[in-house]
């Protein structure tokens, strides 16, 4: 693994195995003799860490076996990133047949040897021992943000509180109607703020009952013990949705969102495809909050056929696959 020694999770990865300091020069000896280089991050540095410095090492960077076990499903149109061309990845791993075609059909430039329909590895480790938790957990706004620090961490755009995601968060996390309903029947609400936003955090003005997480859980663990997931366009709904449990999606600034956001739409339709109702206005969401409140937090009929067509695998072996196709692949 590498990683740096001043990572919160340093101490959980030496425990599973071997760890090098990140950007070391053993870090950089060992990345040149390796079979294969394995990430869910697709950023240049995974694959290449000899940033401006790399040009002695051309080839073996390009020659080098990516595989990539993604961030999160891919929905959305991101050819533009990760293509053949930008990042020549060796082995693509997808979760479902419509994903699995969308890789091989788009501007991706890849064949199906680099394409493998395996699973997620991390789905094996997710379990469902939800507690009376409501989750809300929207993804980033690349248009709302400013630069990465060093430390990773990304400040805010002055433009922020002025903007529609500030104004809907800041009245649904204060909506009385809805934390009322959750207070009466033993219901705590989170509000997960994507690492990316967290700098903004001190802008908002929330409502006491609601919990705001900053970092200190895994998204294993929020999963875990959460009965319903509110989310908008980021792709923690698949992970969610993995465990049979209930979405909604609340899109209100949807065309603000795909108009100035990192990707595009792509074959993905929340109405016709998603785990969950598809909302645009507070009034609306906080309705079906409640009325899943009063049902128990159980997902609907429809959207768990939804579930189970999805995603090709339900078992707990994608690990097995993904390790068993890089050793089948490693002649």
């Amino acid at each position: 693994f590498t990683i740096s020694h001043k990572s919160p999770d340093y101490q959980k990865a030496e425990k599973i195995g071997n760890t090098v300091e990140i950007f070391s020069r053993k870090h950089k000896w060992l990345f040149l003799q390796s079979d294969f280089v394995i990430s869910s991050a697709g950023e240049d540095d995974v694959f290449n860490p000899f940033a401006k410095h790399s040009e002695p090492y051309k080839d073996l960077i390009q020659n080098s076996r990516f595989v990539f076990l993604q961030h999160g499903v891919t929905k959305d149109d991101l050819s533009g990133w990760l293509n053949r061309f930008g990042k020549n990845i060796y082995g693509f791993i997808t979760v479902s047949q419509r994903e699995f075609e969308s890789i091989l059909e788009g501007r991706y430039m890849y064949d199906q040897k680099n394409v493998w329909l395996t699973g997620f590895p991390r789905y094996d480790r997710l379990t469902d021992a939800a507690e009376k938790i409501i989750t809300i957990a929207p993804t980033w706004r690349q248009y709302l943000v400013g630069t990465i620090k060093k430390d990773g961490s990304r400040s805010y755009s002055s433009s922020l509180i002025k903007s529609s995601y500030f104004k809907a968060y800041q009245s649904l996390l204060n909506n009385e109607k809805l934390l009322k309903s959750a207070e009466d029947a033993g219901y705590r609400i989170q509000f997960v703020m994507h690492p990316s936003m967290r700098a903004s955090k001190d802008l908002f003005s929330i409502d006491e009952r609601i919990i705001i997480e900053e970092g200190r859980k895994t998204y294993n663990q929020i999963f875990k013990e959460s009965s319903l997931l509110i989310t908008d366009y980021s792709s923690v709904a698949f992970d969610f949705a993995y465990m049979k449990k209930p979405v909604l999606y609340y899109q209100f600034d949807r065309e603000e969102f795909f108009a100035n956001h990192t990707y595009s739409e792509g074959y993905f339709s929340y109405e016709d495809d998603g785990f969950g109702e598809v909302v645009y206005d507070e009034t609306r969401l906080v309705e079906l909050i409640c009325r899943y409140i009063e049902g128990g937090c159980t997902i609907k009929k429809e959207y768990l056929s939804r579930v189970e067509g999805f995603f090709r695998f339900h078992d707990r072996n994608n690990c097995k696959r993904v390790f068993d196709k890089i050793i089948e692949k490693r002649g």
